[in-house]
C-alpha cells in the first residue's frame, strides 16, 4: 500500500504488535513512502518488536537483530534513506546499524551496504562492538545464542565484499561472539563462517582464506 493512501485514522503508525513490522519499517526501501509516513507522524525511533526468525540454519549465530527503522534501513535499504532518517531525528547510539549493514540479506552486490558501513564508521560506530541486546524492553531477544561483531555477520553470511571492507578498516578477526543469556564467549568470525556447509550459499572459501592468510586482502 502506498504511504499516500495510509490514513493516520485508519491505522496506528506506531503500532506495538509482535507479529508485524511497523508501517515505517515495512516501506523502508522506498524513500518517498518513508518520507510520507514520517510527515504523517510515524516515529523515526519507534522499534519493531517482531521476533527474529529462529527456523533458519543460522539461528545459532548469524541473525543481526533489527529493532529500529535505521537498523532495517542499514540491512536492506540505501544510504539516502539512512541520511533521511538521521535528518528526521533517528538515533544511532545503542543501535545495531553497523551489524545490520554487515549481515543484512540483499539482492545483488553489496555496494550500497558498503557505503552505509563507511558512513556509519565516519559517524563513530565501533567496528568491533558486540551486537547490543542488553535492553529490558526486548526480553524476547535473549535467546541462548551468540551475538557478534559486524565482521562476524559478514563472515557467517558469506558477504565477501563487506567482509574485505571491514577487514581493511581494522576489524578484529579474533573477536569472540557472546551469549547474553549464558554469559559465555564462543566463536571467531572464522568459526562462524565454518558453520556453513560447502553446498550452502553462504559458504565462502575466500573469507576462510582471508582469515587464514590476512595479507591476501585486496589493496593491502
Amino acid at each position: 500500500m502506498a504511504a499516500a493512501n495510509i490514513s493516520s485514522d485508519a491505522m496506528n503508525l506506531n503500532q506495538d504488535d509482535y507479529s508485524k513490522l511497523t508501517p515505517l519499517i515495512s516501506v523502508i526501501t522506498n524513500k518517498a513512502e518513508v518520507e510520507a509516513l514520517l510527515n504523517k507522524g510515524a516515529d523515526v525511533n519507534f522499534p519493531s518488536l517482531k521476533r527474529v526468525p529462529q527456523n533458519i540454519a543460522k539461528s545459532r549465530a548469524g541473525n543481526p537483530i533489527c529493532r529500529y527503522p535505521i537498523e532495517f534501513a542499514a540491512a536492506c535499504s540505501t544510504l539516502d534513506i539512512i541520511k533521511l532518517l538521521l535528518a528526521r531525528g533517528a538515533m544511532l547510539e545503542n543501535t545495531n546499524a553497523l551489524h545490520a549493514a554487515a549481515g543484512g540479506v540483499t539482492d545483488g552486490d553489496s555496494a550500497e551496504q558498503i557505503k552505509i558501513m563507511e558512513f556509519l564508521l565516519e559517524k563513530g560506530l565501533d567496528i568491533n562492538a558486540i551486537e547490543f541486546v542488553v535492553d529490558a524492553s526486548f526480553p524476547e531477544q535473549y535467546e541462548d545464542r551468540f551475538y557478534g561483531t559486524p565482521l562476524h555477520y559478514a563472515a557467517v553470511w558469506g558477504w565477501e565484499d563487506r567482509f574485505e571492507f571491514l577487514l581493511k578498516k581494522g576489524a578484529d578477526t579474533k573477536a569472540l561472539g557472546y551469549s547474553y543469556k549464558s554469559k559465555k564467549q564462543w566463536g571467531t568470525p572464522l568459526d562462524w563462517q565454518m558453520l556453513n556447509e560447502e553446498d550452502e550459499g553462504s559458504y565462502s572459501k575466500r573469507i576462510r582464506d582471508l582469515l587464514t592468510v590476512p595479507q591476501r586482502v585486496k589493496g593491502s
